[in-house]
C-alpha cells in the first residue's frame, strides 16, 4: 500500500505488484502550495524492447496535439471528483462518497490508453510508466487502463479544467496547461455518482476497483486515512512503455515490526527524496538510499512520515543484521548508521540495475571499509536487541490538540526535507576560557503552526493571516512555569528556539527536554526550561456568513454579541458511575441566520416573513461535513445553539471554534463541530422581487 504525509516525509508501496500490466504515475506529493504553479505542456510516450533500454517506437505531443488528434475525454461541463482523508476513525472508507470532495473541475483531457496506442499499445504482462517531472511512482493493473469498471473510469491525462477547486472557484473561464496548474493531472472519470449526482472517485471505489498496491492513505495521529485524492497524480510528463517488465522483487525489515519493502516502493522513496551516491575505487558510481532510512520501518510501530526514525533508539544502540540470499550475514551499529550517508542500500551502479551476482540491492559506501561488509543480493534487514527506552513528548494546543514525540521533533530537526531547523551557537566564559555551546532544534514559530488553524498540522502550515490578527503563545514548563508571547514576537522569527540538543546531545538535567534559546530572546526568564507544552491563546477565529449577502463575523464579533444575546445548554453525561455536568454557551442559531437573510444585519434582524415562506439553513464544518436544516426547524428556536465556550472556556480541540449544541437536536449527526461557515440555500423569489421594486423606486 502507499502512505502519502503531510509532511511529505515518506510515500510507502508495500504489496507486491505482480503478474499483470502495471501502469506507474508518478507526482509531487500532495501539498498546499500558495498558488497554482505551471503545469506540463507536453508527454513523450517511449515503447522500450525487453531490455529495459532499446527503443522500439517514441512520439511526443503537445496537449494542442491530443486536443486536435485524440479522442476528448471530458466535456468541460461535468465535474470530476476525488476523496481526501475523512479524518473520522468511523468512517474510514465512506461509501456514500459525502465527505472531503476534491473537485477536479469540468476536466478534458486524453485517455491514458489512447497514447499508448500510439506506440504500439501494450498487452498483458508489460509495465507502463506514467511519470511526473518529479519521477515519483503509482501503479496500475492493465485492466485499470484498458477495461476501467464504470465505478472507476476512464484514466485520463487533464490539460483542460474549469471551475475546480473544492469551492470551485479555481478557472471560472476555463484554462488550460500551463495556467491550469495542477496539469497534466491524473482523473479518473467515474461513471457512476454519488447520492448528490457528483462523479466522484471515492475511498471505497479506490478498495473495489484499485488492487490493494494502488491504495492511497493519509497517515495522521496514528491513523492510516484513505484518500484517492492521492491516486490524482500531477505534472505527467512521459509514459514508457516495458514490454514484459521482469517480476519485481521485494525484501523485508524486520524489528519492532516487520514490514515488506517492494521495488515500487524504494524506487518511488528514491524519487521523493535525495538519492545518495558512493564511487568506488574502480569510479563506479552505486547509488540508492541511505541504510538508516530503511532502518524508520520496523525500529518501532510508527513506520510512515515524520518519526519513522527514531533517533532515540538509534541513539542508545541495537545491531542492525544484513542478510543476503544465500544467508551470508554482517551486523552493523546503529551508532554508526543513524542519519549517516556512508552507508547505502544501492539499487544502480552507474545509472543501471545491479548486476545478477548483487541484485537486487547492496549495502556499499564510504563508511564501509572491508570488501566483506558489502553485502550483495540482500534479501532482509533486520533490527536486533532493539532497546527499551523513555521518551518525552510535547504538547501542543491550539485549534487542534496534537502529541509531538521525541522522534518527530528530531526528524524534523535532522530531515533535510523540511528545513526549517534552527541552531543557536553561544559563547560562555568560564575562567579563563570560552566554552560554545550550539543548540539545536526547531523555530517557535513552526511548532505554533502546527495547531493553530484545522488545517492539517505541518512544518508549513503556520497561519501568517491568523499571526496578523494576534494571539498568544504560552510556552510551559515541566513545573508549570511559564512564559507568554504575543504572536508577533513569534512569528517567522527564526531566532527564538525550542532546543532539543545541546552539542548533539540530548540536553542535560534541568534542561531536558527542551529548552527555549535564541538571539531573539530579551530576558532570562523567557529561556523556559524543560518545557512540556505551547499553548495558544485568544486565536482569533472567522465565521463566514452567506444568505442575501456574504459577511465574515470575527471571533470579537461574536463574543460581543454573545454578551447580549447568549443562550447556555446544560448537558449532564453519565461517566464512570457518576454523572458529569457540561454547560455550552453561544448564540441561537436563527439569531446568525438574520445577519444575512436580508439586507438588514445584526443579531435583531431576523426576517419573521422569509422564514414563513421557507428556505434551508446549512451549516458547515472545516472538513467539508455540513448538516441542513428547514428554516421552520430554525426561526426564533433558542434550543438549537452555535456554541463558542464549554464551561466558560473556548471550546476542546475537537470542537473549536464552533459547535452546534442543543435540546431540539435529534441526532449525533446534527451536532456539527469546528463549523466554519452557515449557509442560506433557497431564499423565497419575492424577496428578490421586493428588493427590485425598492431599488427601482430610487
Amino acid at each position: 500500500m502507499k502512505i502519502r504525509k503531510s509532511l511529505s516525509i515518506i510515500a510507502l508501496s508495500l504489496a507486491l505488484a505482480i503478474g499483470l500490466l502495471w501502469v506507474v504515475v508518478a507526482a509531487q506529493p500532495a501539498q498546499q502550495p500558495a498558488a497554482p504553479s505551471a503545469g506540463t505542456t507536453s508527454i513523450t510516450v517511449t515503447k522500450y524492447d525487453v531490455d529495459g533500454t532499446t527503443i522500439i517506437s517514441q512520439t511526443t505531443l503537445t496537449y494542442e496535439e491530443m486536443e486536435a488528434i485524440l479522442p476528448v475525454q471530458g466535456d468541460g461541463e461535468t465535474h470530476y471528483y476525488f476523496q481526501g482523508p475523512t479524518f473520522d476513525p468511523d468512517n474510514l472508507w465512506d461509501p456514500d462518497e459525502t465527505v472531503n470532495l476534491k473537485n477536479k473541475g469540468a476536466i478534458m483531457g486524453t485517455d491514458i490508453r489512447d497514447l499508448c496506442d500510439l506506440v504500439g499499445g501494450a498487452e498483458d504482462g508489460d509495465q507502463i510508466e506514467v511519470l511526473a517531472s518529479d519521477n515519483y511512482g503509482d501503479q496500475f493493473q492493465y485492466d485499470n487502463v484498458y477495461n476501467p469498471d464504470p465505478g472507476q473510469g476512464k484514466m485520463v491525462v487533464a490539460w483542460y479544467t474549469k471551475n475546480a477547486g473544492d469551492d470551485g472557484t479555481l478557472y471560472p473561464d476555463g484554462a488550460y496547461v500551463p495556467e491550469f496548474g495542477d496539469g497534466m493531472q491524473l482523473v479518473f472519470l467515474a461513471e457512476t455518482t454519488n447520492a448528490a449526482g457528483q462523479h466522484v472517485f471515492g475511498h471505497d471505489d479506490m478498495r473495489n476497483h484499485l488492487p490493494e498496491d494502488n491504495w492511497h492513505y493519509f497517515y495522521s495521529d496514528g491513523i492510516q486515512y484513505p484518500s484517492s485524492n492521492g491516486v490524482s497524480v500531477k505534472y505527467i510528463s512521459a509514459i514508457n512503455i516495458y514490454t514484459q517488465a521482469p517480476e519485481p522483487w521485494e525484501i523485508s525489515v524486520t524489528g519492532a515490526v516487520t514490514t515488506p519493502v517492494s521495488q515500487s516502493w524504494f524506487e518511488n522513496a528514491l524519487a521523493c527524496h535525495e538519492v545518495v551516491t558512493w564511487t568506488d575505487s574502480s569510479e563506479n558510481v552505486w547509488s540508492g538510499l541511505p541504510l538508516w532510512y530503511l532502518l524508520g520501518l520496523a525500529d518501532d510501530e510508527v513506520v510512515h512520515g515524520l518519526g519513522s526514525f527514531n533517533d532515540a533508539l538509534a541513539r542508545a544502540g541495537y545491531d542492525i543484521e544484513v542478510r543476503a540470499r544465500d544467508g551470508y550475514t554482517r551486523t552493523f551499529r546503529s551508532e554508526d548508521v543513524r542519519r549517516s550517508s556512508g552507508y547505502i542500500v544501492a539499487n544502480k551502479i552507474n545509472g543501471a540495475p545491479l548486476e545478477e551476482d548483487h541484485y537486487p540491492l547492496r549495502l556499499v559506501g564510504s563508511e564501509i571499509t572491508s570488501g566483506r561488509d558489502r553485502v550483495g543480493q540482500i534479501e532482509s534487514i533486520n533490527l536486533l536487541d532493539i532497546p527499551d527506552i523513555e521518551t518525552w513528548e510535547l504538547e501542543l494546543s491550539g485549534a487542534q490538540d496534537y502529541t509531538m514525540s521525541q522522534a518527530e521533533f528530531e526528524s524534523a530537526v535532522y530531515c533535510p526535507d523540511i528545513g526549517h531547523s534552527a541552531v543557536y551557537t553561544e559563547e560562555v566564559e568560564v575562567g579563563d576560557g570560552t566554552m560554545i555551546y550550539e543548540w539545536k532544534g526547531l523555530p517557535l514559530w513552526l511548532l505554533v503552526g502546527w495547531v493553530d488553524d484545522n488545517i492539517q498540522h505541518g512544518p508549513d502550515s503556520f497561519n501568517d493571516e491568523l499571526a496578523a490578527l494576534g494571539y498568544d503563545v504560552r510556552v510551559i514548563a515541566a513545573d508549570n512555569f511559564s512564559y507568554t508571547f504575543p504572536i508577533s514576537d513569534v512569528a517567522r522569527n527564526d531566532h527564538i528556539i525550542v532546543a532539543g540538543l545541546l552539542n548533539d546531545e540530548l540536553l542535560p538535567d534541568g534542561y531536558y527536554p527542551l529548552r527555549l534559546v535564541g538571539s531573539g530572546l530579551t530576558s532570562g526568564r523567557q529561556r523556559v526550561r524543560e518545557i512540556v507544552r505551547i499553548e495558544l491563546l485568544n486565536l482569533p477565529w472567522t465565521l463566514e456568513l452567506s444568505g442575501v449577502d456574504d459577511h465574515t463575523m470575527t471571533r470579537a464579533e461574536f463574543e460581543g454579541a454573545v454578551l447580549s444575546y447568549s443562550v447556555v445548554y446544560t448537558e449532564v453525561v453519565g461517566a464512570n458511575g457518576g454523572t458529569m455536568m457540561y454547560e455550552w454557551g453561544g448564540l441561537p442559531l436563527w439569531r446568525l441566520v438574520g445577519w444575512v437573510d436580508d439586507d438588514t444585519q445584526g443579531p435583531d434582524a431576523f426576517n419573521d416573513e422569509l422564514a414563513d415562506l421557507g428556505y434551508d439553513v446549512r451549516v458547515i464544518a472545516s472538513d467539508g461535513f455540513s448538516y441542513t436544516f428547514p428554516i421552520s426547524d430554525v426561526a426564533r428556536n433558542d434550543h438549537i445553539i452555535v456554541a463558542n465556550t464549554l464551561n466558560d472556556q473556548p471550546l476542546p480541540a475537537d470542537s473549536y471554534p464552533l459547535r452546534l449544541v442543543g435540546s431540539d437536536l435529534t441526532s449525533g449527526k446534527q451536532r456539527i463541530r469546528q463549523i466554519v461557515r452557515i449557509e442560506l440555500l433557497g431564499l423565497p423569489e419575492r424577496y428578490y422581487v421586493y428588493l427590485t421594486l425598492v431599488v427601482r423606486n430610487h
